[in-house]
This record gives structure tokens, sequence and C-alpha cells, in this order.
């Protein structure tokens, strides 16, 4: 799947009831997306380590969450896989 060079701000919730994190969306494809995540990366590493791989993601300029799971972690990005494909405009 061919990924774009994206340079989007956003916010992630881990569904663990911690508050949104600021993020920027590096680059997207239809299937996922890699996110730098700005703030708290220890509290998100320590969320993933107990298990909690899903996440929402809210594009700003798009103005759309969507649903994905983390698939890797290197430091402070994410790999995220989408559950639906996404449609960047």
């Amino acid at each position: 799947m061919l990924r774009k060079s994206a340079h989007l701000t956003g916010e992630i919730s881990l569904g663990d009831g911690s508050t949104r994190r600021t993020c920027k969306v590096v680059d997207i494809s239809a299937a996922g997306a890699r996110l730098k995540v700005a703030d708290n990366k220890a509290q998100v590493a320590d969320s993933l380590a107990a298990g909690n791989n899903h996440l929402s993601l809210l594009i700003d300029r798009e103005n759309v969450y969507v649903e994905c799971k983390v698939v890797w972690q290197k430091a402070s990005q994410l790999g995220v896989a989408f559950y639906s494909p996404f449609q960047h405009r």
C-alpha cells in the first residue's frame, strides 16, 4: 500500500480513560499511518505494554475519527493499521 507524506495534526485517544494526546500524522495510506506522539510518550508506552493496542485517531484537517490498532512502536512513533480503509483528501 502506497503511503503519502501527510504532515497533519491529530489527536489520539487510547481508550483507557486517559486524556487525548496531540500527535503528528507523518505519513498515511488507506490501510494505516505513522504517527509521532508529541507528549506523554511514557504514558502511551505504558498503555500499550498493558495490552491496550486500540486507539481512536482524530485527524484535524480531515475532521474525521479513524479507529485503529497499533502494530508497532519505536520511541515516540507509532505505526497504526486502520480497521476500515481511509480515503485521505
